[in-house]
Parts: C-alpha cells; structure tokens; sequence
C-alpha cells in the first residue's frame, strides 16, 4: 500500500480493480516525503500503469525547494498510445504547471 495523505486514496480507487477501459489519471499528490514519488512509480506499475514521465523527477512546479516530483499523470496500456507529454513550464496561473499529455486509441 502507499504512504499517508492523498496517495491513500490511490488505494481505494485503482488497487483491488479490474480496468477494462482505459484510464488516465493525474493530480497533485502532495508526494513531499523523498521516498514517496518512487513508492507509487513501483506499485501503479505493478498493476500496469505507466507514468507518462517514465518515473523521472519532472519539474512541475516553480516553487519546490526539494525538487520532489508532486504532480503525475498514469494511464493504463488498454487502447492507449502516449504519444507526448510535457510540462508546460511557461504557464504560471498557480504554483503547479500544467502537465499535458497526447494520446492515440489503438484496438486490441
């Protein structure tokens, strides 16, 4: 299971659940504590959900001392392709960026 905070309700929605449709999810996940943002790369990826930063440590905010990755976008595999994604670092409307990805449907 993961740690404290928001990331317990990580737990309750996509652990224990069977998708059939894809999904993307993303959020801040307050991941403060150093261990944290490795933690939840390992276990959404056991259950096959990707990261669209392939687990490194993208700047997604202006203000983050510690350089700790706190905001994260996952997708599952079914019928999905990421096709790009980036932190949209030129946008400043609050002390997150806006995190964008790109997707094709495949059929399986």
């Amino acid at each position: 299971t993961f740690g404290n905070g928001r990331v317990k309700q990580i737990n309750s929605f996509l652990l224990g659940n069977d998708f059939d449709t894809p999904v993307i999810f993303g959020g801040d996940l307050n991941t403060h504590n150093p261990g944290e943002p490795g933690k939840i790369y390992r276990q959404l990826k056991t259950i096959g959900f990707h990261d669209v930063f392939n687990g490194k440590m993208v700047q997604t905010t202006f203000y983050n001392p510690l350089k700790l990755k706190v905001d994260w976008l996952f997708n599952n595999a079914l019928f999905l392709t990421l096709t790009e994604a980036k932190v949209l670092n030129q946008h400043k409307g609050t002390d997150h960026y806006p995190v964008f990805a790109s997707y094709t449907f495949t059929e399986e």
